[in-house]
């Protein structure tokens, strides 16, 4: 994996997600940069609640950060974004279109799938999979044996590859 990379990217899309268990504010930026012609977005959620948690105050730097490149008013108190999104999202919304400076870097997860007779199967955290003639081995990270799973048993298997880009850091351009 490449290490982290600066690039320039314009805000593209500002969403207020607001369910029971979590609420925030989804980002999308747009790649401009020449060293980024391979991305197509870069998205960032923003937690914002519920309640005041440390995921929240993350979510609440990162909101200010935006905000602050973006040349947008934020409240006398960051505070009052917590549990908020609809507000947060509606002020963002006046920089869509600014053009930001985003520490990126590539991050990578793996998924192995099995389909038996019985029940799905799904390991997530992968770090191989050996195939042998009668069963699949599959490591996981943290895991000090792998996971046998028979042969005999599986009607299909797939492995999956998700690959997203982490925003590190977000200013003005």
């Amino acid at each position: 994996m490449a290490a982290t990379r600066r690039i320039t990217a314009d805000l593209h899309r500002v969403e207020a997600i607001a369910h029971p268990n979590t609420c925030g504010v989804a980002l999308s930026f747009l790649p401009t940069s020449r060293n980024a012609r391979e991305i197509d977005l870069v998205d960032v959620f923003a937690p914002l609640g519920p309640g005041l948690t440390l995921e929240s105050t993350d979510g609440v730097g990162t909101v200010m950060r935006v905000a602050r490149a973006g040349r947008v008013s934020a409240p006398k108190s960051p505070e009052e974004w917590i549990d908020q999104p609809e507000q947060a999202a509606q002020r963002l919304s006046a920089a869509i279109g600014r053009s930001f400076a985003l520490d990126i870097t590539p991050r990578l997860r793996l998924r192995f799938l099995a389909w038996t007779e019985d029940e799905p199967i799904e390991l997530e955290h992968v770090l191989d999979v050996h195939e042998d003639d009668d069963a699949f081995f599959v490591r996981c990270v943290g895991a000090r044996l792998p996971v046998r799973i028979p042969r005999a048993n599986v009607v299909r298997h797939e492995t999956r590859r998700e690959t997203w880009y982490q925003v590190s850091w977000i200013e003005r351009a």
